[in-house]
Formats: C-alpha cells, sequence, structure tokens
C-alpha cells in the first residue's frame, strides 16, 4: 500500500496547512505527526488523526494553534506503520508587543511548590487526556514527564483538578507549554470538592501565556497572581485553546517571596545536558540533550527581618534536591517568559554587610 506525499500549502503565525492525495482506498487512516526536530526525537511530538479519507482525490487538512515563527517537521503515519517522506514548514513570525511598559526592572520572587494531590484532567467539546500522559506527570520536576489534553476534531478545552494541603497561595504557574497566543485560562479555588459557581473564587479568563508573540522557544510559561493569597484547598484550571493537542510539564502553586526592594542584578548562563565532541578527523559528534540555563540573582540591603522571613530557611526546607520557582525580575514585558526559572538551587548564600543589613544570593539549574 502507498502512503501518500505531503505537500505544505500554507503558513501564517498559527497554522500550518498540508494537502496530499490519497492513492489507497476509500476510508484510509492516517497520523500525521509534527515535530520540532528533524529526526523526531523531541519529547513534544502532536499528531492529528485523518479518518476515512477518499481514494483518488486531493485532500487537505490544517495544524491549527502553533507556536509564531517556529519551524516544524512533518510526515504520515499510516495504520500499517509506514511513514511519508519529511516536510519542513514554519508558521510566520507575529508582530511584537513593542509598547513600553515603564521601567523594565521589577521585584525578584521565589516560590517553593506547595504540595498537591489527586491532580485529574476533564474535558468538553471532546477534549480528553491521553492515556500514559497523566495530569500527575505536572507534579515530577522533569522535562520529560509531560501532561497531555487532546481534541482532534476542534481547539482543546478541559480542566485541570486537584488538591492542596491548605497552605497560603498566590502565585499559580502552568510551565514548559505548547500552547499559542490565542490561549486562555480561568483559575477557580475552592473550600469545597464541588465547583458550582457560587462557592467558587475565580480568575477571570485571561490570555494564559506571560509573553505573547514570541516563537522558536523550547517551551511557554504561564504565570498568574491572586489578588491575595487564599487558604482554599481546592482547584481547578480551566484551558480553552485553538490548538488540538496541549502539552504542559510542570503544575506550580505556592506563596511568592518577593523582594521589598527592586535588584539591578541577574546573571543568565547555558546549561545544556548534550554533549558536543569531535572525533580525530575533525567529525562533529554531537548528541543532543535538553537545554536549560543557570540563573543566579542577588538581593542586597534586606532587613534582618525580611531575610529570616524570605529566605534563612530555604538551605533546610529546600536544600539543592527541591525544585523551585524564581524569577529574578517579575516585570511583565516580552521578556518574561526567558526570565523564567524552575529548577533546584544549586548554591544560596547570606551576608550580614552590616548589622542591621543582610545581603542573599541564590542560584538555580533551571530546566527552562
Amino acid at each position: 500500500m502507498a502512503i501518500p506525499t505531503l505537500t505544505l500549502v500554507a503558513a501564517t503565525t498559527s497554522q500550518l496547512q498540508f494537502s496530499f492525495n490519497n492513492p489507497n482506498g476509500a476510508g484510509a487512516n492516517y497520523t500525521v505527526e509534527l515535530n520540532r526536530a528533524e529526526d523526531f526525537s523531541s519529547d513534544d511530538s502532536i499528531f492529528l488523526q485523518v479518518n476515512n479519507v477518499a481514494a483518488g482525490s486531493a485532500n487537505g487538512f490544517i495544524f491549527p494553534g502553533l507556536p509564531s515563527g517556529t519551524t516544524w517537521y512533518a510526515r504520515l503515519i499510516s495504520a500499517a506503520g509506514e511513514r511519508s517522506p519529511v516536510v519542513i514548514g514554519a508558521t510566520s513570525v507575529a508582530a511584537l508587543t513593542t509598547t513600553y511598559t515603564g521601567y523594565s526592572i521589577a521585584k525578584a520572587l521565589l516560590v517553593v511548590p506547595v504540595g498537591i494531590v489527586n491532580p485529574r484532567a476533564g474535558g468538553s467539546n471532546g477534549t480528553y487526556g491521553l492515556s500514559g500522559f497523566p495530569a500527575a506527570n505536572l507534579l515530577r520536576p522533569d522535562p520529560a514527564s509531560t501532561f497531555q489534553m487532546r481534541n482532534n476534531d476542534a481547539g482543546v478545552s478541559g480542566t485541570i483538578f486537584f488538591e492542596t494541603s491548605g497552605e497560603p497561595i498566590d502565585v499559580v504557574a502552568l510551565l514548559g507549554h505548547n500552547q499559542p497566543d490565542d490561549v486562555t485560562w480561568e483559575i477557580h479555588h475552592s473550600k469545597t470538592a464541588i465547583f458550582n459557581g457560587a462557592d467558587d473564587t475565580i480568575l477571570p479568563y485571561t490570555t494564559m501565556r506571560v509573553s505573547p508573540s514570541i516563537g522558536q522557544r523550547q517551551s511557554y510559561h504561564s504565570f498568574a497572581r491572586l489578588p491575595s493569597p487564599t487558604t482554599d484547598r481546592f482547584w481547578a484550571i480551566n484551558i480553552i485553546s485553538s490548538s488540538r493537542h496541549l502539552i504542559a510539564r510542570n503544575l506550580v502553586l505556592g506563596r511568592a517571596r518577593e523582594t521589598t526592594n527592586a535588584d539591578k542584578g541577574a546573571g543568565y548562563g547555558v546549561n545544556d545536558l548534550g554533549s558536543a565532541t569531535r572525533t580525530r578527523f575533525g567529525v562533529l559528534d554531537s548528541v543532543r540533550g535538553w537545554r536549560g540555563k543557570v540563573v543566579d540573582f542577588a538581593m542586597s540591603w534586606i532587613s534582618e527581618t525580611e531575610f529570616q522571613a524570605k529566605w534563612a530557611d530555604l538551605p533546610g526546607l529546600v536544600g539543592t534536591t527541591k525544585a523551585v520557582l524564581a524569577i529574578p525580575n517579575s516585570k511583565r514585558n516580552i521578556h518574561l517568559n526567558d526570565r523564567i526559572a524552575f529548577g533546584n538551587i544549586t548554591q544560596m548564600r547570606g551576608e550580614n554587610v552590616q548589622s542591621f543589613k543582610y545581603s542573599q544570593t541564590i542560584e538555580i539549574n533551571s530546566i527552562y
């Protein structure tokens, strides 16, 4: 049985359109795979089912809800596992949001994640959670463990439910996802496990991505601050997107440890878990690994009270083994996505620079 050859027809900032001609009998079924790695080795393949394709006629389909300015590789897979030749395409670059938003330095903050239990996914309008990619994966600080939802016929519309211990929470973050600019979310929290609207406190639907119109990123992030800390135990996050396949990696809730004053300094380095060596003949032997960053930042002239309340407990609380969320500069602008860090603290140092003043430095080995 011959497998159709893909052809790229058109591209916009958020979708790719393909066509192919089915040479087989009526009712043929195919899976279209899209990946950002040319050898499809990335862990974020997204799929679209193309079923009951008529014989002999040209067929077209659209992959909607893709990040802008991003190169993709596509192939067809038949029911027998045969694969078509690979086709390359790219979504067009969106116009950057360049409106001046004021002074570009804001306070540093750090969040120690609270405990979360019973995470589960609920869908509507045909959306369903994928087997093997449960919501429990959102609690692992591991970029290879993903939560996934899919709707083959329309955009993803689903909910993530979970419970906390009742610790104060004023930060909700969903990290490492693949969603486009138009994705929105609505955050509910309640004292009871029944979400009926009357007893819920709702953060209404807003744009989920912290930085719009940026593309070609390995991951995109969402971050929300509640008006005030809450001890409600039950939570629900509703997500609506034009994408048919959602992938997300980390769900973080907690209370922001925020500096009283903004500091101007932060350092960013490479944390590439791949390797690259050359053979004796000069041939490059490159093995791709997960790419993150090393982030270090300082908080100067902290009062003794602030130091003891926000930073002194970190060595015993998280040490160098528990992942934390940190943003050295929390200013909401086009660059916030790239300033978010999530990973284990590798170094921290507090210094009593005067009898009533402290400084604090933190270095994080971030997976983003």
